[in-house]
């Protein structure tokens, strides 16, 4: 299974879950709240594109 990343149009296989507040200021434009898919580099791109310092904390849950 693969998503289709709605920034850069490549496929991924791994979502990068942010938290709402931060999602509403770098989801894909168009796109209702809470909504969009987007890949992790497109994220990272988005959220060092903002003008502050971010902090992201990465935890791992894996399904198997």
């Amino acid at each position: 299974m693969s998503c289709i990343c709605q920034g850069c149009g490549q496929k991924y296989h791994t979502d990068v879950i942010v938290p709402n507040e931060l999602w509403e200021k770098i989801r894909p434009e168009g796109k209702p709240p809470d909504g969009g898919l987007l890949c992790g580099s497109c994220i990272m791109q988005r959220i060092e594109a903002q003008d502050n310092y971010n902090v992201l904390h990465v935890y791992m849950e894996v399904e198997i």
